[in-house]
């Protein structure tokens, strides 16, 4: 049985094994493909029957003009990670990309989501879509996975701004919270709270993201005060053998209270350590747990507004003078907590 659906410009570049923006470049002429990839292309999309869908093109036109019209201008938001819709299926993803476009907006630009990740799009493929789309400001947001290589290729052609990940200011200019703020109220609300060992979990990705400033405030804390604190950190492992891990270290060591890098290690930490063990997430999460607000949505909109002005100034600078802009978090408490305060904690 023959089918019925029109075939379109995902079908033939699944057939010539490019990424579809190939395939609207080649059949436009674009002199950016090599002459013989462009002949290649158009013979097979006319072998296949391919037409140009007038509907779809007249619906872009519509969208373009009503963006024009509004005072809208578009600003990439480069999905890093292995999954298409990780920001609108996220959790946090999605109240991070709502902050974000909800920014955007009242500054007069839209984000345009881009798969940054999608298998055959290489950096400087990506960097000509964005040209040809009139994108000047690139959005770099960091959940899990980073893209180095990417960040090389936008740098310097685009205003860019790295999202999240302490890490990407070896690159680009970033937003990110405040890890070690944010670890230093969570160690003294417990310190005032009378917790005499405090241990500290963290999640592999955390720790990462953090570039090393978690683990650092807390080598530091151990070693303030009269007494030595010599609760050694947790490194959560693979996840098959994290349960297992914490309980160990746990056994061994006896802290009375537990801060957690990551709502993961938050997670298990619940799971695993005796009720009477206080958990403090150094995130924000939908958990019971003592909590540090780490302000994520601020630190996305103070991205965006960081950025619109980079456009507005032309600022493609790279390099060495590289900025962090660090967002302070504060202590969140939706439940009673285990232990209470000798007195409030400054925040």
């Amino acid at each position: 049985m023959l089918s019925l659906s029109p075939v379109t410009q995902r079908d033939v570049a699944m057939a010539c094994k490019v990424h579809p923006s190939t395939i609207c470049l080649a059949l436009k002429d674009a002199p950016s493909i090599p002459l013989a990839t462009r002949r290649r292309i158009q013979e097979t999309a006319a072998s296949m029957g391919y037409r140009p869908n007038a509907a779809a093109r007249n619906l872009a036109f519509l969208r373009t003009e009503k963006t024009q019209a509004g005072g809208s201008l578009p600003l990439a938001w480069l999905n890093q990670e292995p999954t298409r819709d990780f920001w609108r299926r996220d959790p946090e993803g999605i109240k991070v990309y709502a902050a974000a476009r909800q920014r955007a907006a009242a500054l007069g630009y839209v984000l345009t989501d881009l798969w940054a990740a999608e298998p055959g799009l290489r950096p400087a493929r990506l960097a000509e879509i964005l040209r040809a789309r009139g994108i000047e400001g690139v959005m770099c947001p960091v959940a899990g996975a980073m893209r180095p290589e990417l960040f090389e290729t936008l740098r310097g052609r685009f205003c860019t701004m790295a999202l999240g990940d302490y890490r990407a200011g070896e690159w680009l200019d970033v937003v990110c919270g405040d890890y070690y703020h944010n670890l230093e109220i969570a160690l003294s609300w417990l310190d005032q709270a009378g917790a005499a060992n405090i241990g500290l979990v963290l999640d592999p990705a955390f720790d990462a993201a953090s570039g090393g400033l978690v683990r650092s405030r807390y080598l530091s804390f151990q070693h303030d005060g009269e007494c030595l604190r010599d609760v050694p950190q947790c490194v959560l492992g693979c996840r098959e053998d994290a349960h297992g891990d914490l309980l160990a270290w746990w056994h061994r060591h006896r802290p009375e209270a537990v801060v957690c890098g990551g709502r993961g290690a938050a997670a298990i930490a619940q799971d695993v350590l005796a009720k009477d063990v206080t958990v403090v997430c150094l995130e924000t999460s939908d958990s019971g747990c003592q909590q540090i607000d780490d302000r994520s949505e601020i630190v996305a909109m103070y991205a965006v507004e960081r950025l619109a002005a980079k456009v507005q100034g032309r600022d493609q600078r790279f390099g060495e003078d590289t900025q962090r802009s660090l967002v302070k978090g504060h202590v969140l408490t939706p439940s009673a907590p285990a232990m209470t305060p000798r007195q409030a904690v400054a925040v």
